[in-house]
């Protein structure tokens, strides 16, 4: 985090006071003194210093807000810049407060105090934070030359879509992502038999049971389809829906089955799925099991139906 604090000559004795306060919170602050008759012509460093910062804390007096100088940093920090407003946060210490302050101020946050900055700072350093990683990851982005990344990208090589996708999320995409075919990008990933890019994609926030809504299918049933034992198990852990069931009445265990992947439904018999449940065509689990000469599924699906 990175903030750009615009001091009046007035009050730069108050600049040691304010690097203690940023370096105590981690957070970096450059300093640049103006004086009350700044203006505009012949002026290259002011511009510099706005054009490379995201955050400016504005420190002056209220005499000071009928200056050149105000106006001109407080319109530069609401410029737009690829129809965004570029910048983050812009806020107003006023050191020496005799009058009421001007009714523009009231689209700003004005501090009077140390203690108040510290109440504004506890309140929007998460903003801050976040929204820095946001701008290092687009930046990162431009330089390996992704800087449309608007939609999750994978490219077939497992460390660099791992690298994608978090610079996807970082960026502030969304992890819960789905495609104009309808299916989440969880459901692709898995598709995909990609458990690391999974994993990663569910610590970072995705919903687990979300539906495709090409298939109707949750994560659970497309790891259990393709016998994606240890996805099932991760999947589960993480608290998926066992019993779900397709617009084909087909659960989890039931496309295991009728699949063939014995190995994975009975992780899913073990972890507590459904056996009775029956698909659109009034098969069981274990009408299933019976079918493909599954011997040791049906002797374990008539055990557990049993107790």
């Amino acid at each position: 985090m990175k903030i750009t604090a615009i001091v009046t000559l007035e009050n730069k004795y108050l600049i040691p006071r304010l690097k203690d306060f940023f370096e105590k919170r981690f957070v970096l602050v450059n300093f640049f003194i103006i004086d009350s008759r700044w203006t505009l012509n012949g002026e290259n460093r002011l511009v510099s210093i706005l054009k490379s910062s995201y955050d400016f804390l504005i420190l002056c007096d209220q005499s000071d807000l009928g200056t050149q100088w105000i106006p001109y940093i407080t319109g530069f920090s609401q410029e737009k810049d690829n129809e965004m407003i570029r910048r983050i946060n812009t806020i107003f210490y006023i050191n020496r407060v005799d009058t009421t302050l001007p009714a523009w101020l009231k689209h700003f946050p004005v501090i009077r105090s140390f203690s108040g900055m510290n109440e504004h700072f506890e309140k929007v350093k998460n903003r801050w934070h976040r929204m820095d990683d946001v701008v290092a990851a687009n930046k990162f982005l431009e330089i390996i030359g992704y800087e449309k990344l608007a939609t999750p990208t994978l490219v077939g090589d497992r460390d660099k879509d791992l690298m994608l996708l978090e610079l996807y999320i970082e960026r502030g995409g969304d992890p819960n992502y789905v495609n104009d075919r309808g299916v989440p990008l969880i459901n692709s990933i898995i598709r995909r038999d990609d458990v690391t890019l999974v994993n990663h994609l569910i610590n970072r926030g995705c919903n687990i049971n979300v539906l495709s809504r090409d298939r109707g299918t949750t994560p659970l049933m497309e790891a259990a389809s393709s016998g994606r034992t240890e996805l099932v198990e991760l999947l589960i852990a993480m608290g998926a829906d066992l019993n779900h069931a397709s617009r084909e009445g087909q659960t989890a265990l039931i496309l295991a089955i009728g699949n063939q992947h014995v190995a994975t439904a009975m992780v899913l018999i073990r972890e507590g799925a459904d056996k009775h449940l029956k698909d659109n065509l009034g098969m069981t689990a274990l009408k299933y099991a019976s079918l493909y000469g599954f011997a040791d599924l049906v002797e374990l699906l008539e055990a557990e139906a049993h107790e």
